[in-house]
């Protein structure tokens, strides 16, 4: 789309992380503000599928967790903005980030122009995002069983779990549902 994203992470210094770079850079994402503490190695993920998709996933996200606000330094250092002019394209923030510091991103100066876009990366942190269910520029991008533990209730389908979520305080939900009928 003619576009250029960033990242904001944290990535090791170990084999698995100069590897990473590496591929992201090939893929033209701007790597230039990634956090990359030398006594902490890469984070991993492993993903068992089969035919119908997902089984099983683990994530060992200790390193972006331990990284904390330092991945954030160039939204309020001046690189890439501050409090006095705050960040005002996209940002995409998962669930994988620790629930305290999302909690500080919620109410943040920093994030208050940020055109946000959440993700929970799983049912199981969806719950990391319910600070954020009050940002008014936040948009939630979820599956039902995504939107199901953010609403703290069941839904029937994505247009009733949207709607709950909007009677929540999102400002703004997109679930999908797998095969059946999206809502935004």
């Amino acid at each position: 789309l003619g576009l250029r994203p960033g990242l904001l992470t944290a990535i090791g210094r170990d084999a698995e992380g100069e590897a990473l770079i590496a591929a992201c850079v090939r893929l033209g994402l701007a790597t230039a503000h990634v956090h990359r503490p030398g006594h902490l190695p890469t984070d991993r993920y492993m993903a068992i599928e089969d035919a119908d998709g997902l089984v099983a996933a683990l994530a060992d996200a200790g390193t972006l967790e331990a990284a904390g606000n330092a991945i954030l330094a160039p939204l309020g250092d001046g690189t890439l903005g501050s409090a006095a002019r705050p960040w005002a394209g996209t940002l995409v923030l998962d669930g994988n980030l620790a629930g305290g510091l999302l909690a500080e991103i919620a109410v943040s100066p920093l994030f208050r122009d940020a055109d946000l876009r959440v993700v929970p990366a799983s049912p199981v942190k969806a719950l990391r995002l319910r600070p954020l269910m009050a940002h008014p520029r936040a948009t939630f991008h979820l599956n039902r069983a995504e939107a199901e533990v953010l609403a703290g209730r069941p839904f029937a389908d994505a247009p009733s779990a949207a709607a709950g979520l909007l009677s929540g305080g999102a400002r703004r939900a997109v679930v999908t549902d797998g095969a059946d009928a999206c809502a935004d």
